[in-house]
């Protein structure tokens, strides 16, 4: 199962790169760390096989001069690093500004304009393999949703819905907000995709508006009755909460906070810059921004004072005195792994990811509690220059690169997980408060005895049942009562895409789900409705004449 996501930032022709999405193409291989679980000998000899092609791929340089809009801007010949075409079983893509949701025209049009979606819909069936299915699209102005899935996947989907919840101006209007759509697979599964466009900003109260929007596409979203095969429907429709498993996608617009923009972009184009031919036109313009922050950098610390509190910030991003030395001059048997490496991408990413709001409001229960992601090893898919692989926004607003592109998921086993906690803690409290109330309170002070709840010493699992005590990690028991199991195979960035001032963002899924078989069903049904027949008919009394 393949999920994407992409901000296209209502730039024209930009669907002409969708092969991004469906055959894993665009990925600067130096600049994440890209690596796919696969257990199949051929698929490992077809693996190596394009990696070896990459040779064979067009450069970086190349690629950014013949930059044309309304034409693909991905790289020529590249093999594509991802698992694509019929290797997918289930295709779910998210796509946010399709059209500008800044105009005032887009955003108080009292319709969605279908055609822009159908550009869309057309490109991505026109790079789909034969055979694949259409399963669902739902568009709100600039954000569509649109799910397809391959010929067998198809057959077993049923009870599809869609619907859309606005959070924009005056808290309903579409320019922000979600689609979503929920299907069910094999009568046995509930499968959510939500694909949401976040409020925007970073002054103050930013990242309480994208908490609130997050939180009333959570409450107010609700699909249409599931029917079973007997024709009986739900009295009232389910909401994200009742899915066994729910991606939540899009453009969070989560910001960096707490460090200075201009760090940030210097330390990330250090990494870019090898992208480069530095003596060439996008080099040096790597090169004249790296100067120009590090100058701005320096003027601060100048005026720093000994109790400026940014000192904190100073050691949170480490200082690069060698930056001119030549990779090429480190023996490669010398070379430190990248966990211990200072100069390392990873070790970048790793000094900058505390600072992502996200975690931040996830940490403090503020938003998507009980949701997952995986390890980001991507550079921020946000803001570039459009027409360019690693120039970060070169205007004069010269914005400070963040992950504001993601993708969450989170599964029954995890929301069943989370809501325990939170009925345990509350439990606790109450006790405590009982203890209070009792006068116990004063005698635990003297015994020095603490009463705060910690979640991981404190439960009390005596007598409790849990259905996972004997399931494997990864495995999830639905609503139905089915064991599934999901694992993500893949999650990244696709770096070598142009044609917007977001990266686009994928995830891998590996996904196995029950499914009921037609033919079983119906002969079942059928042997079920004679004996019922036949136990009405040896019930009925007899009538005999006296």
């Amino acid at each position: 199962m393949k999920v994407g996501t992409w901000n296209a930032a209502a730039y024209k022709g930009a669907e002409k790169d969708i092969a991004w999405f469906v055959d894993g193409k665009g990925i600067a291989e130096g600049l994440t760390d890209l690596t796919v679980e696969d257990e199949s000998e051929s698929q490992d000899d077809a693996a190596s096989q394009d990696r070896s092609s990459l040779d064979d791929r067009e450069g970086v340089e190349d690629q950014e001069a013949r930059y044309k809009k309304k034409k693909s801007t991905l790289p020529k010949n590249d093999p594509g690093l991802l698992p694509g075409g019929e290797d997918i079983g289930l295709y779910l893509l998210g796509l946010q500004e399709i059209v500008d949701v800044n105009s005032a025209a887009e955003a108080l049009r009292p319709y969605t304009d279908p055609s822009v979606g159908q550009k869309w819909k057309s490109e991505m069936e026109a790079h789909l393999p034969r055979g694949y299915r259409f399963v669902a699209e739902q568009q709100l102005i600039g954000m569509l949703l649109l799910i397809y899935a391959s010929p067998d996947v198809a057959a077993d989907i049923k009870s599809v819905s869609t619907t859309s919840v606005g959070t924009g101006l005056m808290g309903y209007m579409g320019n922000k907000g979600a689609v979503t759509a929920r299907i069910v697979l094999g009568e046995t599964t509930r499968l959510v995709f939500v694909n949401a466009h976040l409020a925007a900003g970073t002054d103050k109260g930013a990242v309480e508006r994208r908490n609130w929007d997050c939180g009333q596409v959570m409450s107010r979203t609700k699909f249409e009755p599931i029917s079973d095969s007997m024709g009986l429907s739900q009295n009232i429709g389910e909401g994200i909460d009742d899915a066994d498993f729910a991606f939540f996608v899009g453009d969070l617009n989560y910001r960096l906070e707490g460090i200075p923009g201009e760090d940030v972009r210097r330390l990330l184009m250090l990494h870019t810059r090898n992208e480069y031919d530095l003596s060439k036109k996008q080099g040096k313009k790597v090169d004249k921004e790296i100067a120009r922050n590090q100058a701005s950098i320096e003027r601060r610390r100048e005026n720093r004072t000994s109790t400026d509190s940014g000192v904190s910030q100073v050691s949170t991003v480490r200082s690069r005195e060698d930056d001119d030395v030549q990779d090429e001059d480190i023996d490669a048997e010398e070379a430190l792994d990248a966990v211990d490496d200072p100069a390392s991408l990873h070790t970048t990413l790793s000094s900058l990811l505390p600072h992502d709001e996200l975690h931040q409001q996830q940490k403090a229960r503020k938003a998507f509690q009980g949701w997952q992601e995986g390890p980001i090893t991507f550079l921020p898919t946000y803001k570039y220059d459009a027409g360019s692989v690693g120039v970060f926004d070169s205007s004069e607003k010269r914005r400070a690169p963040s992950w504001c592109d993601r993708i969450l998921w989170r599964t029954r086993r995890d929301m069943l997980s989370y809501e325990s906690t939170i009925a345990e803690e509350e439990e606790s409290k109450r006790k405590d408060e009982e203890m209070k109330n009792n006068g116990m309170d004063e005698a635990a002070k003297d015994e020095e005895m603490l009463y705060d709840y910690d979640p991981d010493e404190d439960a009390d699992e005596s007598g409790s049942y849990d259905e996972y005590d004997d399931a494997p990690p990864g495995t999830v028991i639905t609503k139905e009562g089915f064991a599934d199991e999901i694992s993500l195979e893949a999650y990244v960035a696709h770096q070598r895409v142009l044609s917007s001032d977001h990266k686009p963002l994928d995830a891998i899924f590996s996904f196995k789900y029950d499914a009921v078989v037609p033919e079983l069903k119906s002969k079942i049904h059928q042997e079920v409705a004679r004996e019922l027949d036949r136990a009405e008919n040896e019930g009925r009394p007899n009538v005999t004449g006296l």
